[in-house]
């Protein structure tokens, strides 16, 4: 656990940077949002996905309304 605590709250994430982020998710918990802070809850986030990656690879699906965006998304021929 990289805070030494389950983080209770988020962030609000929209117009955020990954690392604003974090910073303001340290924050409504009551951390202080240090560049270690952050940092040291980056690492773990990165060592998640990369603990998950195995699975997701075996479970992965497409988000609801995934497949119909990209559809849409492609030109028209």
């Amino acid at each position: 656990m990289a805070t030494g605590k389950p983080l209770a709250k988020l962030a609000t994430i929209a117009g955020r940077t990954e690392l604003g982020i974090m910073a303001e998710s340290l924050r409504v918990n009551g951390l202080e949002a240090t560049d270690r802070a952050v940092q040291k809850l980056a690492d773990a986030l990165m060592q998640g996905y990369e603990d998950a990656r195995d699975g997701l690879a075996i479970t992965r699906r497409a988000l609801p309304g995934a497949l119909e965006r990209s559809r849409n998304s492609l030109p028209t021929p």
